[in-house]
């Protein structure tokens, strides 16, 4: 957030954007099993370390972007993977919800008297402005995208997005919401395919690898009942 750091954007972005590559390449597997959303714990070490760089490249896109708004569209050509996208939508989600610190905007209260100051204020919640406005720009591109999505983590991902829109944003998708809701609602129900059997000896155990995901839709419905529902036509339920 310091006009200092401006210059040294492109070569970290450059780094961030080539740690997940080499993520994506070294566990192509672990990609396609990360969690949606950051877990207490992870089945394997290996997954956790994954999990962990992944998110916490999203949240330095996220902070990147603050700076420059033209970051996303930087990152947003680099989405061929799971692991490119769930480290994007991460960064969305991180920067609905990041509130920057108070700086010349505060102090422009108990400075009232100095135009200087409060020309440097204006500026700042101007660019603020020009981000926040960013950010949703990007965010509903990637929910009117939910329909074309297969990666399961990916699809977790993006209905969280979509649950912290209705909490944070809501006014922002309200005109969207009839034509992102119905793949999201075809996400509730059983998906047998996703159920799978596991051999334990003389038993077998059934693990139904869409229920996290179904659990992610239903709680995102109940938000939009609580924040939104008055907005939704009959026809996209």
């Amino acid at each position: 957030e310091f006009p200092g750091f401006l210059p040294h954007l492109p070569p970290l972005l450059t780094a961030l954007l080539g740690t997940l590559t080499t993520l994506s390449h070294a566990h192509p597997t672990t990609a396609s099993s990360l969690p949606a959303t950051a877990p207490t714990s992870t089945p394997s070490e290996r997954e956790s370390g994954v999990l962990s760089a992944v998110w916490m490249c999203g949240e330095c896109v996220a902070r990147c972007a603050l700076c420059d708004p033209s970051v996303w569209d930087q990152v947003k050509s680099n989405l061929s993977t799971p692991t490119h996208r769930l480290a994007y939508i991460h960064a969305l989600s991180h920067a609905l919800t990041h509130t920057p610190p108070p700086s010349l905007s505060s102090l422009s209260h108990a400075h009232s008297q100095s135009p200087e100051l409060n020309r440097a204020a204006e500026a700042e919640k101007q660019r603020l402005a020009e981000a926040r406005a960013a950010v949703m720009e990007r965010v509903c591109e990637c929910l009117h995208a939910l329909g074309q999505e297969t990666s399961l983590p990916v699809l977790r991902a993006l209905i969280h997005l979509l649950t912290t829109t209705l909490h944070t944003h809501q006014p922002a998708i309200l005109g969207d919401l009839d034509r992102i809701l119905p793949p999201v609602l075809e996400l509730a129900p059983v998906n047998k395919a996703l159920i799978r059997q596991v051999d334990l000896g003389p038993f077998k155990h059934s693990i139904d690898d869409g229920l996290e995901l179904r659990k992610a839709v239903f709680e995102c419905i109940e938000s939009l009942i609580e924040n939104a529902m008055e907005y939704v036509s009959p026809s996209a339920l």
